[in-house]
């Protein structure tokens, strides 16, 4: 968080935030650019050139498949039985 927010200060990089209110609770959602994610999440080095995003939600999941110049490949969304 530190880094997100001296970089997004410096104007160096952008971000979003959402305020999320849901089952009397309040939740923070942020997007950060990949690059910053994976400096801290990543497990280990990647021979790809693609790069799979997944969106969850509660009736659904939405997937992004794009190449490392930021073209889209692919795009689906996966809905979840109202069971």
């Amino acid at each position: 968080m530190d880094e997100l927010v001296k970089k997004a200060l410096s104007k160096r990089l952008s971000y979003t935030a959402k305020i999320v209110f849901k089952d009397c609770k309040v939740y923070i959602h942020l997007s950060v650019p990949i690059e910053l994610y994976l400096k801290y999440f990543r497990k280990g080095k990647s021979e790809g050139t693609l790069i799979a995003s997944f969106d969850l939600n509660s009736d659904r999941i939405n997937m992004i498949i794009v190449d490392r110049y930021g073209i889209m490949r692919d795009v689906k969304t996966g809905w979840f039985p109202e069971e």
